[in-house]
């Protein structure tokens, strides 16, 4: 009849808008604990013995917090020479370790001031899918280290309850083994039972909507060469076990 029609489609966006803000929140909370617990933080390449430091690093051990790439050869030397083998001899015990294990350790250094420390490190070394290694590294000065536990433990709690507020699913996924973790709120979104199997990610893919697996197949494939830290956005349906669908 030449009558024109609008087709429009709405998207309650509320939720979402207050899924990213409590996000952001909670990693500025846990940026604000690392500060306040005065945390070292370290990367390291085992393959060439540099690594970055934060500032606060730099300051455990008594240097100035410079833009060279602090190397182990020149580490090592401020490690308390009583202590000195041992150490040596668990950063080389760890390549043997597998890929994930946290190695904790405690041992004194000398700063170049003369003053002692007792520190204690957690390291966490990692396979890149390229076959090169990083190692992440978390340092405490024993004598606050009581307090940063106390400021991490609270710092988590408010970041748990950020998430439990948003109602958000939270999953983890190893890209190389396909299988995954998830908290209680990503089974719901999803229409199963909590601890129902272990998730994968062609469990996943089996629930995304017909229309959208070869997109969704498509986004997800590049985070396998993606950096450390990259983030993607990704919009799709899903149709639940019991037919429901979300987007």
């Amino acid at each position: 009849d030449g009558s024109a029609t609008v087709s429009t489609v709405t998207l309650d966006v509320t939720e979402r808008r207050r899924s990213e803000q409590a996000l952001r929140e909670g990693a500025a909370r846990l940026q604000l604990a690392v500060e306040t617990a005065e945390l070292g933080v370290a990367y390291l390449d085992p393959a060439t013995g540099k690594g970055t430091w934060n500032e606060r690093l730099f300051h455990i051990y008594g240097l100035e917090p410079s833009a060279d790439r602090p190397v182990i050869a020149e580490w090592l030397p401020l490690v308390h020479p009583e202590d000195r083998d041992r150490v040596a001899g668990m950063i080389a015990a760890q390549r043997a370790d597998a890929p994930g294990t946290v190695v904790e350790s405690e041992f004194r250094i000398r700063r170049p001031d003369g003053q002692e420390r007792s520190l204690h490190v957690r390291s966490l070394r990692r396979v890149r899918d390229d076959g090169s290694e990083t190692v992440s590294t978390v340092t405490q000065d024993v004598a606050g280290s009581r307090r940063a536990e106390q400021v991490l433990a609270r710092s988590e709690a408010r970041l748990r309850l950020a998430v439990e507020t948003a109602e958000l699913g939270v999953a983890e996924l190893d890209i190389a083994t396909g299988t995954g973790v998830w908290n209680e709120r990503q089974f719901r979104i999803c229409g199963l039972e909590p601890g129902a199997g272990q998730p994968s990610l062609d469990g996943v893919l089996a629930l995304v909507h017909p229309e959208d697996r070869e997109m969704f197949a498509r986004e997800v494939a590049p985070l396998r060469e993606a950096p450390d830290g990259h983030s993607r956005e990704i919009e799709v349906r899903i149709r639940r076990p019991d037919g429901v669908e979300r987007v």
